[in-house]
This record gives C-alpha cells, structure tokens and sequence, in this order.
C-alpha cells in the first residue's frame, strides 16, 4: 500500500480508544472523533518523515505516502490539517468546551500550518 503512515496511525492510536473505555466503560463519539483526528496527525508527521527515505524507498521498492503524494505532499497536508482542525473543533462543540480549548487549538493549528508553509520537503 502506499498509504503505511494510516495504518500506522490507526495502530500507534488505539490508545485514545482503549483508555478512554477502561476508564468509563463506554466510548463516546467525541472519543471515535478525537481518534480519527489522531490518525490524520500520524500521517501527517510520518508522512513528512517518510520524505527523508524518498530515494532509498523508490530505489528498493518500498510504498509510502511521500511516494504516492510526491510534489503535491504539502496539499496533501494542508487539506488533513484542514480536516483535523474541523474534527477538533467538533469535539469541542459536542463537548460543550470553553474558549481557551478554541483559542488554544487557534494557536496549534496557526503554528501548524505555519511550519508546513516553510518545510523543505527536499
């Protein structure tokens, strides 16, 4: 697949689910949203990673995002940053949440989009 930093994100984030059900016994939908939100943050940041291997990758055959993506990985990123910010005001929304919880994800999400404008994929 070309897409492994998904199914990475989908394993290194089954914490959120497993914790948050030990502990009250159920799962929420804000719990399933802030997971798929983790997802997308795992492909993002391995996907940029995986940019580092780009050569040895196409040379030994081996699939990735940064592959599949190539020069448009910095679209790529900045609609599942896009994405992510929607899913975690969301959350905020159904968990009726104050304004520092938005003010903070404001200055995340501004600090995010800011560091992806200036990465040198190269």
């Amino acid at each position: 697949t070309y897409m492994p930093q998904l199914f990475l994100g989908g394993t290194f984030n089954l914490g959120v689910l497993m914790a948050w059900s030990a502990i009250n016994n159920s799962l929420e939908i804000t719990t399933i949203l802030i997971y798929f939100s983790s997802i997308i943050w795992t492909l993002n940041y391995d996907t940029i990673y995986a940019h580092q291997d780009l050569k040895d990758d196409l040379i030994i055959g081996i699939k990735s995002s940064a592959i599949k993506f190539g020069d448009a990985t910095k679209k790529w990123i900045g609609l599942f940053i896009f994405i992510q910010a929607f899913i975690t005001i969301l959350v905020g929304k159904i968990a009726d949440l104050g304004a520092l919880f938005y003010l903070t994800c404001f200055f995340a999400f501004f600090y995010i989009i800011k560091i992806t404008l200036f990465l040198d994929l190269n």
